[in-house]
């Protein structure tokens, strides 16, 4: 029996003397040279709760630095163990390339209507520059890989304009053929840098990860593309991709949060069409033209007109920045954009599931993937595969972490690795519970970075001695209303049951703004305790909106029914709507029905944003309502919640919205086929055929389409009205005569109607008719005649001058070319002021081949503060009398 004892008092000596190795190896560890070997020091010294190793953790805690033991991670080469063709590689190859693709590129067709394909390919071939740039962006929605040798040939001939090459280069990227790839790469001409971004577009359209390489050139040296590219980069995805724009993000400073261990939810914007895309960037193209034409030959910004070019005085002085193109163009900002767009893991899920493969060799080769990315929020990922119960898989993980934080590390990121390992020594802190662990994590919650600063106040918060609160406690009745905020902040981070029942003492602190920070406080707690005080909260007037807002931000449910409550209340009904939006409970939504009956403009709006979220069917049918009763502003609110619930029952809210309102009809058919909606009557086809300008589909379309077009063609504020009635002529109904002919009474609007009256058979009944008629379909020669023989004709002509376009009618007179219109005409182009009509009509002066009309356009602009230049090879002259 006293051998046994013997031998358990041996044993238990022995334990301890290992535990206590143990602790001291781990000690020991806390100052390796390796982040990583830190944390896990510092997370099994915590779990051990030895108090020989608050000290150390403390001072790691207080280590700013990132001094203690240095920080330096030494990367290890690690060769791959499987050859190009084992399954485990090609199985990681394959989610590098799905890596940011959150949707499948629909592949090119060839199944289109050859008819209307047909119509786009003859458009393509055509002279009037708009219509084959028409016909391009036409062709690249058909997406109809047909089409591809046609624009390919387009590409080799010469556009003065770029007009056609730039639809041509977006449509073939809309096309998505790979036969494209070549020739639009070979357009990213660096002579040639603003021509480039129809090029960067079309890249990233296309979708080829061959074109990362290139994107990023063109990023890195083309101020005029840049921006455009990083988004290139992020529309064509795959690893390279994400690689790539972590590479645009500059150094963290210490003040700067970082997202390597806790990343944000990012929410991806919207796609944006190409055409779309292109529209928006022309302004800036051209604000870059002026500034690179300036800093090459100090020459003062013109506009052309012809043959001339009027350029705009006084000169500016070049800004002091502008210096060519910039190398060093500030892009972390869009990359940073352009990472959030492809979502909460930058669009890593193929490579971050791969993670948890059943092949080990599949979990380390993913893990070496995700290394050379070198993408931050990867790491969480990463540290937990450390732990991966395969030696290689988890060496790989280890060695990718160090190799991923090496990279991001150039960036900055070093502090981040530091963060963690004061994070991991607050956290053990917390575990051990030791008393004298709290003033240093107290002083720890000041801390720059937020990450940090939290974790100190879990670990108080996770202490279950009562002396952790006492710090703060004695804070609260301060005298110093500063330290009383300070404490009421801290309390909010530690979140605890004991820190609750601290605030609720508080909410009844004679301070205003003490009050106000304790509605803040337990709102951000997260603990369900805090949403009672914040309840009783309410009642005080001065803080009411901030226990609103607070208990919107603690998502309890238990704040719904005092929260509805307060809809009534007209100074508080705002900030009760938004907090009820933000808890999601439905037993909101029939009171906040009521709401969007009443007549407060900002309640309503609130309501329509929580009625949205909420995607309750039964709002359904009120927001329609409102879609359709409301104000402009709020409709279009109304509708834009409908659109979020996908409802297809809500689609002829949009058809209504299709016919009134012409100048927003893109968006409203964008939103109409996102319900998934079809045209079915013979109006609304002609509606989406007018919307998408497919005029030879109208054509083939026949009598059906007549009347609609009628309608269309009165419509205030419709727009195409020219093709309108070339298509009304083309199909040939004589009931569109009366409607066109009302036109038929001035000499811009026979320009419309005239054509299309001659293909209707009409004839002009009056005089007036007759030269309208006849100016109207460029019958020049018979003008002339019975000008000649009446001079009612001289007459017409000269009112029109004071009446309608100058540019025009005088355009037209010189076509005529009769001495006696020479005086008023330059009459007219005297009496008008400097601006967009006059550059019109001497812009027709300097073509018009007439010495005296180019007399006096010359005059007219040294009067006017202009100075002419001569462009080699303008649009011509000579036009008088022709």
């Amino acid at each position: 029996m006293r051998k046994l004892q013997v031998l358990t008092v041996l044993l238990g000596w022995t334990a301890g003397a290992f535990a206590a190795n143990e602790v001291e190896d781990l000690i020991q560890q806390l100052k390796d040279r390796d982040p990583m070997v830190k944390c896990d020091a510092a997370e099994k010294l915590g779990e051990l709760g030895d108090r020989r190793a608050v000290q150390p953790l403390i001072e790691l805690l207080e280590d700013t630095s990132g001094s203690i033991g240095g920080a330096n991670v030494r990367p290890t080469a690690r060769q791959d163990a499987d050859s190009p063709g084992d399954s485990p590689k090609e199985i990681v190859e394959a989610a590098k390339l799905k890596v940011a693709r959150a949707t499948i590129r629909p592949l090119p067709v060839n199944n289109t209507d050859p008819s209307l394909l047909k119509t786009y390919l003859a458009g393509l071939k055509g002279r009037d520059i708009t219509g084959r740039a028409k016909a391009a962006e036409e062709l690249g929605k058909l997406r109809d890989v047909r089409a591809v040798p046609a624009l390919l040939e387009v590409l080799n001939e010469r556009d003065m304009t770029g007009r056609i090459h730039e639809a041509a280069i977006i449509a073939l990227g809309e096309i998505g053929d790979p036969r494209a790839f070549d020739v639009i790469v070979a357009r990213l001409n660096p002579r040639m840098p603003s021509d480039a971004v129809p090029a960067v577009i079309a890249l990233g359209k296309l979708g080829d990860p061959r074109a990362i390489e290139p994107l990023v050139l063109v990023a890195k040296s083309n101020a005029f593309a840049d921006k455009e590219a990083i988004k290139a980069i992020a529309a064509i995805g795959t690893s390279y991709g994400v690689k790539a724009l972590n590479s645009f993000i500059s150094p963290v400073s210490n003040e700067e949060e970082s997202d390597t261990f806790e990343p944000r939810s990012f929410q991806p914007r919207p796609t944006e069409s190409a055409e779309e895309r292109m529209q928006r960037v022309r302004e800036e193209m051209e604000r870059n033209r002026e500034l690179r034409s300036r800093s090459r030959s100090s020459r003062i910004p013109s506009r052309d007109i012809g043959s001339r070019t009027i350029p705009d005085r006084p000169n500016r002085s070049l800004p002091s920045n502008f210096s060519g193109f910039n190398s060093d163009y500030p892009l972390e900002n869009e990359a940073k954009e352009a990472l959030a767009s492809l979502g909460f893991s930058h669009g890593l899920e193929p490579l971050l599931e791969l993670l948890k493969h059943e092949d080990p060799k599949v979990r380390a080769l993913a893990s070496d993937a995700l290394g050379e990315i070198g993408d931050p929020v990867a790491q969480k990922a990463l540290k937990a595969a450390t732990m991966d119960s395969d030696t290689d898989a988890g060496s790989a993980a280890r060695e990718a972490m160090a190799r991923s934080s090496r990279d991001i590390g150039v960036r900055g990121t070093q502090q981040s690795m530091d963060a963690a390992v004061r994070m991991a020594a607050a956290e053990a802190l917390g575990k051990i519970g030791d008393p004298s662990a709290v003033m240093p994590l107290v002083r720890t919650m000041n801390d720059g970075n937020e990450l940090v600063a939290k974790a100190a106040a879990q670990a108080i918060g996770s202490m279950k001695s009562t002396a952790a609160m006492r710090p703060f406690q004695m804070a609260l009745y301060d005298r110093n209303v500063d330290v009383c905020k300070d404490a009421v902040r801290k309390l909010g981070m530690i979140g605890n049951d004991q820190a609750i029942s601290l605030l609720a003492r508080a909410t009844q602190h004679s301070d205003l703004f003490v009050r106000k920070e304790v509605a803040a406080a337990l709102g951000k707690s997260g603990n369900p305790l805090a949403t009672k005080p914040l309840i009783a909260m309410l009642s005080d007037r001065m803080v009411q909106k901030n226990a609103i807002a607070a208990l919107g931000e603690s998502r309890d449910p238990a704040a719904v029914t005092p929260l509805l409550a307060l809809l009534k209340d007209t100074s508080a009904r705002k900030e009760a709507i938004i907090a009820l939006q933000k808890i999601g409970d439905k037993r909101a939504v029939e009171p906040l029905i009521e709401v969007l009956k009443s007549n407060d403009p900002f309640a309503v709006s609130e309501t329509i944003a929580a009625l949205r979220d909420l995607r309750d069917k039964r709002a359904i049918e009120p927001l329609m309502n409102v879609a359709r009763t409301g104000n402009r502003p709020m409709q279009d609110e109304a509708r834009a919640a409908l659109l979020a619930f996908g409802d297809p029952a809500a689609a002829s809210v949009f058809v209504e919205e299709l016919e009134k309102s012409p100048f927003t009809r893109k968006e409203t058919l964008a939103s109409l086929n996102q319900l998934g909606w079809k045209p079915v009557t013979d109006k609304e086809k002609v509606l989406v055929m007018v919307t998408n300008e497919q005029w030879g589909a109208l054509e083939q379309m026949g009598q059906p389409a007549v009347d609609p077009l009628l309608e269309e063609y009165n419509r205030q504020g419709s727009r195409n009205i020219h093709e309108i009635a070339r298509v009304l002529g083309q199909i040939g109904d004589r009931r569109a005569a009366p409607v066109l002919v009302k036109r038929m009474n001035s000499f811009g609007g026979a320009d419309v109607v005239a054509a299309p009256l001659g293909k209707l058979g009409w004839k002009p009944s009056t005089f007036e008719e007759q030269i309208y008629f006849l100016s109207g379909t460029g019958d020049i020669a018979q003008i002339r005649n019975l000008w000649k023989s009446n001079p009612k004709v001289r007459q017409m002509f000269m009112q029109a001058l004071n009446e309608e376009s100058p540019g025009t009618i005088t355009s037209k007179l010189i076509s005529v070319g009769m001495d006696d219109t020479i005086g008023p005409m330059i009459s007219k182009l005297n009496s008008l002021p400097k601006g967009s009509e006059s550059v019109s009509v001497v812009n027709v002066f300097f073509n018009s081949g007439n010495k005296q009309l180019v007399d006096a356009a010359k005059a007219y602009c040294q009067s006017h503060d202009y100075e002419v230049m001569e462009i080699p090879g303008g649009m011509g002259s000579g036009s008088w009398g022709k």
